[in-house]
């Protein structure tokens, strides 16, 4: 019998409980869920009797959740962010698909919006003026192409609905990906503090130096809130940007490219997102 794990590395706020709570009312139950908080922390609610506490003495989503790992038992390791929530077959969905796949890959499922249930992708591939000017600066002639990280870092969405229900991509969303335990990273890979921007970038790349495959399996689902950038603050930006560019360095990519990539960004978020952000505030 094939066994899972799932780490969930967390700051122990209430919405915890309701992940907790989803994966044990799934099709499969996890074996075990390590929960994985910094030390210090106390948690307002008692965990289910398959969940264990996991003490972290760096706050640090890379960090936390690299230490459960090291204390995972299953031969699969779901690894799940505490705002992410699944579909009732979902898990069961991706372990029959890691099991028929190679020992040398990962799946994860389709993400959706979960106010919207749809894909939180859906504006990647949509064809206007705007996003091919966008897709040419980002990825050249290629312009968009589902599941590839372009020539300066930047990520596109797999295809959701798309005629394959399982699709090869290049990277994977680290908010929800089905290991093999033999796999699994136990580094903690980003040297940044605060929010972990880009860090499924960098495991990305750090799993395809393992030659592991990356597979999205449509039929499985999960649910989060999407990220916005036109709410992106301008410091947030330029950690995001820090970030990719790290990315860059590491993969050996980084290219004029990419800073022309980084006016264009600068210059959007003073001419379009900052006037939004303003008027947001103003009218909220």
């Amino acid at each position: 019998m094939n066994t899972v794990s799932v780490v969930i590395p967390s700051l122990g706020k209430i919405n915890l409980l309701k992940i907790i709570n989803i994966l044990n009312a799934g099709t499969i139950v996890p074996d075990e869920i390590l929960i994985c908080i910094p030390n210090g922390t106390e948690l307002e609610f008692e965990i289910p009797s398959n969940s264990r506490l996991i003490y972290c003495s760096k706050r640090s989503q890379v960090a936390q959740r690299a230490k459960g790992f090291k204390y995972a038992q299953s031969e699969f390791v779901l690894q799940l962010d505490d705002d992410t929530h699944l579909s009732p077959n979902c898990l069961e969905i991706l372990l029959e698909t890691a099991i028929k796949c190679n020992r040398a890959c990962a799946v994860a499922p389709a993400i959706l919006n979960e106010k919207t249930k749809r894909s939180i992708y859906e504006n990647d591939g949509v064809k206007s003026p705007f996003n091919t000017f966008k897709n040419f600066i980002a990825n050249g002639m290629s312009l968009y192409k589902p599941g590839a990280i372009t020539k300066v870092g930047t990520c596109f969405g797999p295809g959701f609905g798309a005629a394959d229900s399982i699709q090869e991509v290049e990277w994977l969303a680290g908010c929800c990906v089905l290991h093999h335990r033999s796999n699994l990273i136990y580094d903690d890979y980003f040297p940044f503090k605060g929010k972990a921007y880009n860090e499924d970038l960098i495991a990305s790349y750090l799993y395809k130096l393992k030659s592991i495959t990356f597979y999205v399996c449509n039929e499985a689902l999960c649910y989060t809130a999407p990220y916005i950038p036109d709410e992106t603050s301008f410091f947030e930006l330029i950690k995001d940007l820090k970030v990719k560019r790290y990315y860059m360095i590491l993969s050996d990519k980084l290219t004029p490219r990419f800073y022309i990539y980084v006016i264009f960004k600068c210059l959007y978020d003073v001419l379009v997102s900052a006037p939004k952000r303003l008027l947001n505030k103003v009218f909220s």
